[in-house]
């Protein structure tokens, strides 16, 4: 994720803004902090973050004009929680100026997916998809990547320890995550496991190593109960799905691990080895020695299992595949290309209708594909028919599009495309 945030940041500017699309797993500030630690700490550039809601928009204002004048950087996470402020942030978007403004300025966005992003901060922004890596490697290189570029756990006496038990952390981390892909054998009720939970976990390991207890059965007895009953059961809502949770603790929060100098891989109990403490790039053996792909054994379950988790994937491919290509036939049997180049040369618009319209805020007609299509002025007198429009193709008798209409074949019922009505929607 740092090298996607370091790159659009070069291509960013004071007028050009960063837009994080992401998933709810990820901590945008988290990792912004940590980017913004290497950039541009040291160049006396403070980093003003928000959650943007109800009653900020003032201040979230009054920041951001602040931010552009003293060259600062403004984070504001959750655009899709913000409502119609987003129009007045557009408006703030479309204004900014690098001639005027700082040249450290920079403005961060971050959303989830939402139904509607004003067109200003989507064609404005350098657009970023951030999302959790998936399987059990590419999520150890990133905790391991993290873990190196700390090296005061060497320092200590317990260097060891600490090392193992950062490994069993990583890897019950990843397990946890990984086990969603199995559906409902993997977790009754999916919670998501995000970085917070690591990033405390971590804390409690380094507090309670820092504390010096030297009964090590009692400080790992202290953590298994802290990760089982606080940390990550937050997540669970279900007594078989915490059980699940303490078997995996048990697996990887153990003495054996936990006081080893080296271990070899074992998928029953979730990891693929420990590496000595004298290791110089742990990094390295991660890639060296966990797999591209992951095995069933490593979240538990067996080959039938994840065949029948493979075959449950490629049907949701071939399924998603097979409705857009009947959705592209039946644009073709209903003669909508034509139509929609025919539009293009009379300057019509067209556009795709959504199927979850709302009947309080949208007139819709379904027209009888006989009888002729209704245009209405403003006032809601009865327009004649104006027979230079272009048809809808195939069908005989089907009606004319007015211009103020728009024909949406994606909310179409599936089925025999003679036999399909129109759906008009009146604007």
């Amino acid at each position: 994720m740092q090298r996607l945030i370091a790159e659009a940041y070069e291509e960013s500017s004071p007028d050009t803004p960063v837009y994080f699309l992401v998933t709810h797993s990820v901590n945008v500030q988290q990792e912004l902090q940590q980017f913004y630690q290497k950039k541009a700490a040291s160049q006396n550039v403070k980093l003003h973050s928000f959650q943007v809601g109800r009653g900020l928009d003032k201040k979230v204002e009054d920041a951001l004009g602040k931010a552009i004048t003293a060259g600062d950087w403004v984070l504001l996470e959750n655009l899709h929680l913000a409502g119609d402020w987003l129009l007045e942030l557009e408006q703030m978007v479309a204004k900014l100026d690098k001639e005027t403004a700082n040249a450290k300025f920079r403005l961060f966005l971050s959303s989830i997916a939402m139904e509607h992003c004003p067109d200003m901060i989507l064609k404005q922004s350098v657009k970023v998809a951030l999302q959790q890596p998936s399987g059990v490697r590419l999520k150890m290189e990133r905790f391991i990547e993290n873990f190196e570029a700390d090296q005061t756990w060497r320092k200590g006496q317990n260097s060891s320890l600490h090392k193992n038990l950062y490994f069993a952390l990583s890897y019950l981390h990843a397990v946890l995550d990984g086990r969603k892909a199995y559906g409902p054998l993997g977790w009754n009720v999916y919670g998501g496991f995000d970085a917070s939970d690591f990033a405390i976990s971590e804390a409690q390991i380094k507090s309670v190593i820092d504390k010096g207890i030297e009964d090590k059965d009692t400080m790992l007895h202290m953590i298994k109960y802290l990760f089982s009953n606080i940390n990550f059961s937050g997540k669970i809502s279900r007594a078989e799905d915490q059980r699940k949770l303490d078997a995996i603790i048990e697996d990887l929060i153990a003495p054996d691990l936990a006081n080893c100098t080296t271990a070899a891989a074992d998928l029953s109990r979730g990891h693929y080895g420990f590496p000595a403490p004298a290791c110089s790039d742990m990094s390295a053996w991660v890639s060296k020695n966990l797999p591209v792909h992951d095995t069933a054994e490593i979240y538990g379950f067996n080959r039938n299992t994840e065949r029948a988790m493979l075959g449950k994937r490629a049907s949701d491919v071939l399924l998603r595949l097979y409705f857009l290509n009947r959705t592209q036939i039946i644009k073709t049997k209903l003669g909508y290309q034509d139509l929609e180049k025919n539009l293009e040369t009379t300057s019509l618009k067209i556009s795709l209708a959504k199927s979850s319209l709302h009947a309080q805020s949208t007139d819709i007609q379904i027209l009888d594909r006989n009888v002729g299509a209704i245009s209405r002025d403003a006032s809601g007198a009865i327009l004649p028919e104006d027979p230079s429009l272009p048809s809808l193709g195939g069908a005989s008798g089907m009606q004319r599009v007015a211009s103020h209409q728009y024909f949406n074949p994606e909310a179409l019922e599936l089925g025999n495309a003679d036999s399909l009505l129109p759906l008009f929607v009146q604007i």
